[in-house]
C-alpha cells in the first residue's frame, strides 16, 4: 500500500509540474527598447562606453536620410543622437577608449551613392569624447584598410588587425565607355598596428601569419587577443576563399603565434570570450556557402586547441551573441533557409548545455548586440524579413519570455527534397519529355548555358547539352517532338543570331535558319507547332514565327506600344495571353490581331497568370503603382482576378491570404492551383523570399494553406508530373537554393509537420494521460482499500 501511495504522491506532484512546464514561459524575456534615428541593416559599429551607454554607428537606411547618424543608448533614458559623422563608415572598426570615448578607424566612406567602382578604403581615424561634443581627427593608420578588427587591450590601447586594401585597374577600353573594363584587385592585409590613446599615435605590432579580412577577434581573460577565420581572395571575379586558421596576439611580448584552426572554414559565425578564459565560436555557414550550421567550437588557450562544443538548438548565421554577467552566452536572431530568426538560446559554460530562451519580438539578423552593465542585453537594428530595422529590444535574463511563432505552416500535402541540380542556374523553363523525364532550360544570361534532364524515377539529374554563352544571349524552347530550338544572339545586337535544333535523346545537332540581328529573345511554343519569338521585356518590338518543317522565320505582328512582353500563357489553339509591365493583351495567332482585356486595373504589374482547367486565366498577386510625395512606388498586393475565356470578361476573385510576387504556380490534377514561394515585397518595399505555399480552389473561390517548403525561394520553375506530384527547382533564396523539391498533395503530412502540429495538443495529451493515470490509481486504491476494510470486518466478527 505504501509504495502505491508514494507513487500516487509522485504522480500528483508530477501533474502540476508537467502542466506548468509545458505551458510555462521561457527563461529570459525581450521587451521593446525604442528606436534608432535611422534604419540600420548592419553590420554596425556598436561600442559599450565606460559610463554604461552604448554608441551605435555605421550603415543607415537606403533613403539617405540617416547618412552619418550616430545613436546613443542610455539604459536610464533611452535613445539620443551623438554628433554626426561625415558619411557612414562602412567596413570601419570601432573600439571604446579608457577616457569614455570611442575610436573609429579605416573603412570606406559612404555618402549616399556613387557611380563606378566606388571609393577605396581609407587609413583615416577619428576619436570622440563624451564631453567634447564633436568628432576629432586622429592620426591615420599606416595603411588603408577595410573589414579589419579592432580589440581593446587591457592597458587601454587598441589593436587593429588585418583587413583589405584594393586597387582599381583600367583595362583597355577602346570605345571609352564610362565605368567599363575595370579590374578591381582586393589586397588582403597581414599587417597589424596599435593605437595609443594617450600618445595619440599608431605603432606596428607585427604581421599575421595569414593575410585576412572579415575575420573576428576577441580579447581573452588573460589579455591575449584571438583572431579567427576571415577570407583571402585576389580579383573580385574569384569566389571567396575562407580561412580556417586562428592566431593569438600576446600584448606582453608583442608577438603573434598560431592558435590552431577550426577544422573546416566557415563564415557568418560569432566569437565570444568566456569568463573562464576560453572562447566560444557559434554557428555560421559551412565552406560550401550553403549549409547553415548549428555546431559550436571552444578554444582553450592553455592547451592551444579547438574542440567541438554542444550544438545549438537552432542552426543560424549572421546572428548576434553576448556574454551575460553570470557567464552564460546569449545567442539571438540570425538567418537560415526559411528566413530571419527570432529564436534565442543560452549557453552555460559550466554545464556545457544550451537552453531555449525567450524569443525576440522581431526576427532579425545582422543586428548590433551589446551586454549592458546592469546585466541586460541590448539588440538594435539589423535586417528583418521586410528589410532594414530601426527598432531595438532589451533582454532581461531574469525576465519571462515566450517562444517564437512557428515558421513552418502545416497544411495540405508534403514536400520532399530531391538531389540538387548539378549546375545551379536560374531555370527559365521546364518541359516534360515524351519518356516522362523533365528537361530544364536555364536563363539566357549565364556564362555557361547548361540544359539538364531530371528523371523522376531514380530522382537523378543528367546534362542534356551545354553551350558557351560568354557575351551572348541564349534562348531555347522544347518543341512537340522533344527537339530543342536554341537561338544564340549577340547581346549587343550587332551581328546576326545563330539557331540550331538539338535532339536531347541522341545529342545530334543541326544548324537552323538565323532569326536575324537581335539582342534578346523569348521563345514560346504555339499549339500549331510554330515557335513565336519576341524580344522579351524591354526588347525589340518585332516578332517572328519559326516553322521547323520549312526551317523558315516569318515576320509576326509587332508588340503594341507599352506592352513589353513579360510572360506568355497559351489560352487555346490560336490565342496567347501576353502579360507585361502594363496591361496584358491577347494575340490571335491566326489573324495576328492584338486584343485588349477590358477592365484590367491600371498600374498592376508582376502578377502571375495561370490557365485553369476550364480555359479561364487566373491573375494573382503582383504589385500596383502608388503615388508617393516624391515619386511613384510599387507596393505588393493580394489581388486576384479571373478572366473568362468564353466571354472575355474579367472579374474579381477571392484575394490571396498575403501578397506574393514571383511565385511558382501550377494547376494540380484536381483543378486547384498551388502557389509556392515568391516574395511579399517589391524593389520599393524589399522582403525576404517565402517558404509558404497556398492552394486556390477555382470552384469554391477559396484558399487553403499547403505545407511550407523546407526552404524559402522565389522565381522557381514548377510543373506537374504524370503522377500528379509537383516538381519545383531553381529560383532564388537566401542561400542560392539548388535542391530539387517534389510536392505531393496525396501524401500525409511529414512527421515533422505532425510533431509541430500542435505543441498545445501534445501538452494537453500529456496532461490528460497523467490525469488519467492519477484517476485510475485513485480508483484502484479506493477499491483496494474498501476490500481490505470489508475483509478486516469479517475477521473481527
Amino acid at each position: 500500500m505504501r509504495p502505491l501511495i508514494g507513487l500516487l504522491a509522485a504522480i500528483c506532484a508530477l501533474a502540476p509540474m508537467t502542466a506548468s512546464a509545458t505551458a510555462a514561459s521561457l527563461t529570459g524575456g525581450w521587451t521593446a527598447a525604442g528606436n534608432l534615428s535611422t534604419q540600420r541593416p548592419g553590420p554596425d559599429l556598436s561600442v559599450l562606453l565606460t559610463d554604461g551607454r552604448v554608441l551605435v554607428a555605421g550603415s543607415s537606411s537606403s533613403d539617405y536620410n540617416g547618412i552619418g547618424n550616430v545613436d546613443l543608448y542610455d539604459p536610464a533614458r533611452g535613445w539620443s543622437t551623438a554628433p554626426s559623422l561625415d558619411g557612414d563608415p562602412m567596413g570601419a572598426v570601432a573600439s571604446p577608449l579608457p577616457d569614455g570615448g570611442v575610436l573609429i578607424a579605416g573603412g570606406t566612406p559612404w555618402h549616399g551613392g556613387f557611380d563606378g567602382p566606388g571609393p577605396n578604403p581609407v587609413a583615416a581615424a577619428l576619436t570622440w569624447e563624451p564631453g567634447a561634443g564633436a568628432w576629432t581627427a586622429a592620426p591615420s593608420m599606416s595603411i588603408a584598410r577595410n573589414n579589419a578588427t579592432a580589440t581593446a587591450l587591457a592597458d587601454g590601447r587598441v589593436l587593429v588587425a588585418g583587413g583589405y586594401d584594393r586597387k582599381v585597374i583600367q583595362l583597355p577600353n577602346p570605345n571609352q565607355q564610362p565605368f567599363c573594363c575595370l579590374q578591381i584587385d582586393v589586397i588582403p592585409l597581414a599587417t597589424t598596428e596599435i593605437f595609443d590613446p594617450i600618445a595619440r599615435s599608431w605603432s606596428a605590432s607585427g604581421n599575421l601569419a595569414h593575410a585576412r579580412y572579415g575575420q573576428l577577434a576577441v580579447g581573452l581573460k588573460g589579455g591575449q587577443v584571438l583572431v579567427v577565420g576571415g577570407q583571402d581572395e585576389g580579383q573580385t571575379p574569384n569566389p571567396p576563399t575562407y580561412i580556417a586558421s586562428a592566431e593569438l596576439f600576446d600584448p606582453a611580448t608583442g608577438k603573434w603565434s598560431s592558435a590552431g584552426d577550426i577544422g573546416q572554414p566557415r563564415s557568418g559565425f560569432t566569437l565570444t570570450a568566456l569568463a573562464d578564459g576560453r572562447a566560444l565560436l557559434v554557428g555560421g555557414v559551412a565552406a560550401d556557402h550553403l549549409t547553415v550550421l548549428r555546431s559550436t567550437l571552444v578554444y582553450d588557450p592553455r592547451a592551444n586547441v579547438w574542440s567541438a562544443g554542444p550544438d545549438m538548438k537552432t542552426a543560424r548565421t549572421e546572428h548576434a551573441t553576448a556574454r551575460l554577467n553570470d557567464g552564460r552566452v546569449l545567442v539571438a536572431g540570425g538567418v537560415d533557409y526559411l528566413g530571419r530568426i527570432a529564436d534565442s538560446e543560452l549557453f552555460d559554460p559550466t554545464t556545457g548545455k544550451w537552453i531555449v530562451a525567450g524569443a525576440l519580438g522581431t526576427a532579425r539578423s545582422d543586428a548590433a548586440m551589446v551586454a549592458l552593465k546592469d546585466g541586460r542585453v541590448l539588440v538594435a537594428g539589423g535586417l528583418g524579413s521586410n528589410g532594414p530595422l530601426s527598432d531595438a529590444e532589451l533582454f532581461d535574463p531574469a525576465g519571462v519570455g515566450a517562444p517564437a511563432s512557428p515558421r513552418i505552416v502545416d497544411g495540405l500535402g508534403s514536400w520532399i527534397t530531391r538531389p540538387a541540380v548539378p549546375a545551379a542556374t536560374y531555370a527559365q523553363a521546364a518541359s516534360i519529355l515524351r519518356d516522362g523525364r523533365v528537361l530544364v532550360l536555364p536563363g539566357g544570361g549565364y556564362p555557361d548555358y547548361v540544359a539538364q534532364i531530371y528523371d523522376p524515377m531514380p530522382a537523378k539529374w543528367t546534362t542534356a547539352f551545354t553551350r558557351p554563352s560568354d557575351q551572348k544571349y541564349i534562348a531555347a524552347v522544347v518543341m512537340a517532338d522533344d527537339r530543342v530550338l536554341v537561338v544564340t544572339l549577340d547581346s549587343e545586337g550587332l551581328t546576326p543570331g545563330k539557331a540550331e535544333i538539338i535532339d536531347v535523346h541522341t545529342g545530334y545537332s543541326k544548324a537552323a535558319a538565323s532569326p536575324g540581328t537581335l539582342g534578346t529573345a523569348q521563345l514560346t511554343l504555339l499549339p500549331d507547332g510554330r515557335i513565336w519569338l519576341t524580344g522579351g521585356p524591354y526588347g525589340d518590338r518585332h516578332t517572328f514565327f519559326y516553322d521547323a518543317k520549312t526551317d523558315r522565320w516569318s515576320p509576326g505582328p509587332d508588340v503594341p506600344p507599352n506592352l513589353y512582353v513579360g510572360s506568355t500563357t497559351i489560352i487555346d489553339e490560336h490565342r496567347v495571353l501576353v502579360s507585361g509591365y502594363n496591361s496584358p493583351m491577347i494575340l490571335d495567332t491566326t489573324s495576328d490581331v492584338w486584343i485588349a482585356i477590358p477592365g484590367f486595373p491600371q498600374g498592376w504589374h508582376e502578377y502571375s497568370t495561370t490557365r485553369l482547367s476550364d480555359g479561364d486565366v487566373l491573375f494573382a498577386g503582383g504589385s500596383v503603382d502608388k503615388n508617393d510625395p516624391n515619386r511613384t512606388i510599387q507596393v505588393p498586393v493580394t489581388r486576384v482576378m479571373r478572366w473568362n475565356h468564353a466571354t472575355g470578361a474579367l472579374g474579381a476573385a477571392h484575394d490571396m491570404p498575403g501578397p506574393r510576387l514571383f511565385a511558382a504556380s501550377v494547376v494540380l490534377k484536381d483543378g486547384r492551383v498551388m502557389f509556392a514561394g515568391g516574395v511579399p515585397g517589391t524593389a520599393d518595399a524589399p522582403a525576404d523570399p517565402l517558404a509558404s505555399a497556398e492552394i486556390y480552389d477555382p470552384t469554391k473561390n477559396s484558399w487553403t494553406a499547403a505545407e511550407s517548403m523546407p526552404e524559402a525561394r522565389s522565381q522557381m520553375t514548377a510543373l506537374v508530373l504524370a503522377d500528379g506530384t509537383v516538381l519545383a527547382m531553381g529560383g532564388y533564396g537566401l542561400f542560392n537554393p539548388s535542391d530539387t523539391l517534389v510536392y505531393s498533395l496525396a501524401t500525409p503530412r511529414s512527421a515533422a509537420a505532425v510533431s509541430s502540429f500542435g505543441q498545445a495538443q501534445q501538452r494537453a495529451l500529456i496532461i490528460g494521460l497523467v490525469m488519467l493515470v492519477i484517476s485510475g490509481l485513485i480508483a484502484f486504491l479506493l477499491v483496494r482499500s474498501g476490500a481490505r476494510r470489508r475483509y478486516v470486518r469479517r475477521d473481527d466478527a
